[in-house]
């Protein structure tokens, strides 16, 4: 379900990979379950089309907000080294 909300929410959304954590290497980790990954060509692509309506955003939370203990967005640029 979530899937298919982020994929109708995220107008200009690139690629959406989820990263299914399989286990901690360091005793005491924080347990983390999995990390997902939305792209966008270009910048203006991710600000405009995130969250292209306010209500979008709500929507998005409403559906997280049952399962999602915490999160942190970050903005990063890929940088293939070996592909």
């Amino acid at each position: 379900m979530h899937a298919s909300i982020g994929k109708r929410i995220h107008t200009s959304m690139r690629s959406y990979v989820r990263n299914i954590v399989v286990e901690a290497l360091e005793s005491g980790a924080p347990a983390v379950h999995g990390i997902g990954e939305i792209g966008f060509a270009t910048p203006e692509d991710l600000q405009f089309g995130l969250f292209p309506k306010p209500e979008d955003r709500q929507e998005f939370l409403g559906d997280i907000g049952g399962w999602v203990k915490s999160s942190t967005a970050q903005y990063a640029v890929e940088h293939v080294l070996k592909w």
